[in-house]
């Protein structure tokens, strides 16, 4: 299947919201917002492509912000544009690494428990409880392993029938940046509710509202992150399915994350941060201003110039800074993109042996802290003479 017109594969549009069904606001039209994951053949010489009309709503009740228009995920995966590969990053490598240490953090003795990773793709989050464990599942549509203890169920979460893990033994259930990309996140959330014991407990890992706001980081939202979950909307949402979160903690470091340990008891009283609609319109204001002040400076010293870092968020960060479209080249060192371009840029995808030192450089690849400060780190190594970065907070 190939298009360029991507607004014919939105599967539904939404106005109320996903956590509570209440009626929301529009924060933010974005006319022409481009996909991310997408990547072209240098041959392809066509204009760019491969954006559909988006809008960032908000639900005041519950403080949850989500993607007004959805796409079909079993049509746009099938383009063979899509090259993305599997293999993880270093930011979300540490990113599991926390999520394992908060987990570690409430449970001492875990020899007694089942654990389940909800949306586990390669295993990498269960593969630090082996032999620590009575027995590690994996459920995911690609779900894979090279461990033999590890326990595959190829399953779509929507459609996961939890009532077949009953047993009996004691369960942790765990799921790192999933829910975000569901559809229907409160379907999985009901259905999981029906077999979580008092002796259970669950952990959730997602991008944070609460951090996207207050870093100004509207560059991150993308069309695979359907839901934007706030304290308040993940609390609200688990006590509609009998649910209780009793404790959390953020993490800036890979796309500004949000943890949650949930029971089915209360044992913690919780206090989320309340967001109005005037606060997220001021701080995405504030980023637009940022980037077109960015823009205005660095045009022309950046024209024709390098970008560094193919990363799947740079279509997004092209959004608010056009600049990127002027670059010569984007340098990157993953064999997979270079000799491509993405389909919503012109600049080509070029490898390693094409980086000029002399030449400004501007880091493309900011989606997270980690992989800013690492990019940064190894243009300094290479001795190039002008480094530029575009983001507010790395």
């Amino acid at each position: 299947m190939k298009t360029t017109n991507f607004n014919e594969l939105i599967k539904y549009s939404q106005v109320h919201c996903p956590c509570c069904n209440k009626s929301t606001i529009c924060i933010a039209d974005l006319p022409k917002y481009p996909l991310t994951e997408f990547f072209r053949d240098l041959k392809d010489t066509q204009n760019p492509y491969g954006h559909i009309d988006q809008e960032i709503r908000f639900c005041t009740d519950c403080n949850h912000m989500f993607l007004r228009h959805v796409m079909d995920a079993n049509q746009i995966y099938r383009n063979d544009n899509y090259i993305t590969s599997s293999i993880l990053s270093r930011g979300a490598v540490v990113c599991i690494e926390n999520f394992v240490n908060f987990i570690k953090k409430s449970i001492a003795d875990l020899s007694q428990y089942t654990i389940i990773d909800i949306g586990g793709n390669d295993s990498t989050l269960l593969e630090y409880f082996l032999t620590k464990c009575k027995k590690l599942i994996n459920i995911d549509p690609n779900a894979s392993t090279s461990n033999q203890a590890i326990e595959i169920h190829k399953s779509f979460l929507e459609e996961i029938d939890f009532t077949a893990l009953k047993d009996g033994q004691s369960k942790i259930f765990v799921s790192s940046h999933t829910i975000e990309h569901l559809e229907d996140p409160a379907k999985l959330l009901r259905s999981l509710s029906l077999i979580v014991t008092n002796n259970d407990y669950l952990y959730l890992q997602f991008p944070s509202l609460e951090l996207l706001i207050e870093q100004k980081r509207f560059d991150q939202i993308c069309h695979q992150h359907i839901n934007y979950f706030s304290l308040n909307s993940i609390m609200k949402i688990m006590e509609q399915v009998g649910l209780q979160v009793n404790d959390y903690e953020f993490d800036s470091s890979h796309f500004g994350t949000l943890r949650v340990l949930v029971t089915r008891r209360k044992t913690n009283d919780i206090q989320s941060l309340q967001f109005t609609d005037t606060s997220i319109s001021d701080s995405y204001c504030s980023f637009r201003r940022y980037c077109e002040q960015y823009n205005h400076l660095m045009k022309d010293f950046l024209y024709q110039r390098q970008g560094f870092g193919a990363g799947l968020m740079v279509p997004t960060l092209a959004y608010y800074l056009p600049l990127i479209n002027n670059l010569s080249k984007i340098v990157d060192d993953n064999p997979m993109r270079i000799g491509k371009r993405y389909i919503s840029l012109i600049p080509p995808i070029v490898g390693m042996d094409e980086l000029d030192v002399d030449k400004p450089v501007l880091i493309t690849s900011i989606s997270t802290k980690i992989a800013a400060r690492a990019i940064f780190t190894k243009l300094v190594s290479l001795g190039v003479n002008d480094i530029c970065l575009p983001t507010m907070v790395t």
